[in-house]
């Protein structure tokens, strides 16, 4: 596994939460592939042999094996394997998520929650659940956060969900019963650190490399692992899976605006919706740690909109460094 880099604000931040808990829900979401999952793991992975804290983590995409579904101790697993006893099918992710309160209940059973430090964090919760079951299920955990507190005597909680479906984001941040906060891709120094695990075959490959994907380590490992550092096969294939529909559907005017300018796209909501609902976009949100995402229209960034990753915008605009790599044979 590549080595851990940067993310020491949002790891400080959370690690600070943990001690001395949080109130509502925390609601985490950022672009595909940036790195929300492994931030969490190695956040649990700080805290979860400390003395007097309790975690658990549960990836709600996984599908099948229990012990990939859940981290914690074992006594977390053996609770894990007593709510599944008698379950057969898949979607053992999904199945754990939507019995979280069970779960913890029979957790607080087998070792006790009273004036402990508990860490609840469900992973990429959108995904499995929908966009019309996230309002229901955050509501749910918000009432989780609360037994936590009250019924099992827990000195601190923290819940944490994330997503990288952008729809959701609305429909949670509406409601009081969660704070949403984003994450972004890796800064440029962060994801150059990256890059060097990687051995790119030239330092224009990795600096254009850093621009189509806006440091999304992801995006990296797919084309330094996946394309074997060709930009022009990936950008290529990208095209044909993510933009041509896009294309399609969007006016040469209307493309050239929002490209130029991401904020654009909120005078156009229709659109705004198809494009997030796509994950090309998103919309903005104070970040984890604090600050806010700095607008560089280079970068594809706005003040209240930002392409997850600048390829998305070149390839709709024909964009130079695109152009560079998408006409090699």
């Amino acid at each position: 596994m590549l080595r851990f880099v940067n993310r020491a604000s949002e790891l400080h931040t959370l690690l600070s939460l943990a001690e001395r808990g949080f109130y509502p829900v925390l609601y985490i979401y950022g672009p595909e592939g940036c790195g929300k999952t492994r931030l969490l793991r190695e956040f649990l992975k700080n805290i979860r042999g400390r003395r007097g804290f309790v975690v658990v983590y549960i990836d709600a995409l996984e599908s099948e094996d229990p012990r990939k579904a859940v981290m914690g101790s074992n006594e977390v697993y053996n609770a894990v394997a007593g709510l599944l006893a008698g379950y057969i099918g898949g979607g053992i992710g999904k199945a754990i998520a939507s019995s979280i309160s069970r779960l913890v209940s029979e957790i607080a059973r087998r070792v006790g929650l009273r004036g402990k430090h508990v860490v609840v964090a469900v992973d990429d919760v959108a995904k499995v659940l929908g966009v019309n079951g996230v309002e229901v299920y955050m509501k749910n955990l918000l009432k989780l956060l609360e037994e936590l507190l009250t019924s099992y005597g827990a000195s601190t909680a923290l819940v944490i969900a994330t997503t990288s479906e952008g729809l959701s984001r609305d429909l949670v941040a509406r409601h009081t019963y969660a704070s949403v906060a984003m994450i972004w891709n890796l800064s440029k120094d962060a994801f150059k650190e990256l890059v060097k695990q990687l051995e790119p075959p030239s330092k224009d490959v990795a600096e254009d490399t850093w621009y189509l994907t806006s440091g999304n380590p992801r995006m990296l490992l797919e084309i330094a692992i996946g394309y074997r550092w060709e930009l022009g096969r990936w950008l290529r294939n990208l095209y044909e899976n993510r933009i041509r529909d896009v294309e399609l559907r969007l006016g040469r005017d209307t493309v050239v605006e929002i490209a130029e300018d991401p904020d654009a796209v909120a005078k156009y909501p229709d659109i705004a919706e198809f494009l997030i609902d796509k994950n090309l976009v998103m919309k903005t949100s104070p970040l984890l740690g604090g600050g806010a995402l700095k607008p560089d229209r280079e970068m594809g960034i706005g003040r209240y909109y930002a392409w997850q990753a600048n390829a998305y915008k070149e390839l709709l605009i024909r964009g130079p460094v695109a152009a560079k790599y998408i006409n090699e044979p």
